[in-house]
This record gives structure tokens, sequence and C-alpha cells, in this order.
């Protein structure tokens, strides 16, 4: 049971331990109890009812030895990006899966050939993406250049942006604004999944 969890999504919707209480016909000692950890284990009978009355998932009651499931989240796979579009239109969505809240991702890509395998990131691999306009140099991330999108290291400098592959057989992508190119970065790289092989 996640009492930070509860005690934050409780203060968001100023709901009082007593209305709780009211709320869910439990007794204000138990609610108290709960909050403040004394009652380390409360029946499942009792999480729910909290979490129902609180709008929270229902909670995935820990077994020893048993691995509980993590909550996920619909995750958009996106594909091509024309631009001036917002990254999540729907004309770009592909495809959805289902993600780990945990990673915090916005969105995700398929990894097409092998221009990031020395990252371990392979052809057809699920790459997913916390959206963001900027990222630190080195990381990789998600960039959009005119209508696609790439995967690879950002280096910025007065003047310039490099993208850099993952894989030598790839040369570093100069852009500079002499170029005319629209460039944009979409979000930073924070975990991937690969297929079977």
């Amino acid at each position: 049971m996640d009492i930070a969890r509860i005690k934050k999504q409780l203060k968001e919707k100023k709901i009082t331990y007593e209305k709780l209480a009211e709320i869910t016909g439990l007794s204000l000692g138990t609610i108290k109890s709960i909050m403040s950890g004394k009652t380390a284990n409360p029946r499942i009978e009792t999480v729910n009812a909290i979490n129902e009355a609180i709008g929270l998932q229902t909670a995935i009651i820990s077994i020893k030895n048993i691995e509980p499931l993590p909550m996920t989240s619909k995750i958009p796979i996106i594909g091509t990006i024309a631009c001036g579009e917002p990254i999540l239109a729907e004309e770009n969505i592909l495809d959805y899966i289902q993600a780990d809240q945990r990673l915090h991702a916005d969105f995700a890509l398929i990894a097409k050939g092998d221009s990031m395998i020395n990252a371990r990131i392979f052809d057809g691999d699920i790459v997913y993406i916390k959206q963001q306009p900027d990222v630190d140099n080195g990381q990789i991330a998600a960039v959009q250049i005119d209508d696609s999108a790439t995967l690879k290291r950002v280096y910025k400098f007065p003047g310039k942006v490099i993208l850099r592959a993952e894989n030598p057989k790839f040369q570093d992508i100069v852009i500079t604004a002499e170029d005319n190119q629209e460039v944009r970065i979409l979000g930073r790289a924070v975990f991937f999944t690969s297929i079977v092989r």
C-alpha cells in the first residue's frame, strides 16, 4: 500500500481523514492507524475501499516470493512527424503499447537500422521517450529533422548541432543554421525493450 501516494491524492482532492472515513465507512481510528503506518498490512478490502474513494487504481498486494505486476500506462508509438505538428497528433500515432509507469515515458519510437547498436539498440527495438525540448550533451534523444524522427546522441555547439550514431560505420549528422532544416529535440530516451531474436 503506497501511503505517500494516498496522502498526495488526499491533499490534491482536499479530502480529510474524517471525510475519507465517512466515504469508505471505515472508522477514523482505522484510517489514522493506516496513514501513520501503525497498521502495516491492512486487509485488501480496506485498501480497495480507500483507493476507490480517492480515485486510485486498486492496489496489487505483495505475496512472499511473488512479484506484483507493475502499474502500466498506454504509451503511443509514433511514426513520421510533419514540421510544426504536435508530436502526439493523431496522424503521427502508429499504435499503442503498455509500459511501466515508472518509466515516465510520453511516447515511443521503433528503432530502424543499425546506427545505435553500440548502445544495444537494434532494428525493431522499442525506445521509450520522455518528451522534453532539450537534452544534455551526449544524451540519446529523439530528434526531428524536417518530417522524420531519428534517434542519436546529441551534441550542441554554438551555431551547430551534431547528431552522433552509436556505430562507427555512420558519419555524424552536422546541422548548422545555414542548412535551412527544421530541427527540434522531441525528447530524451529513457528506456528500450528489445524484440525477440
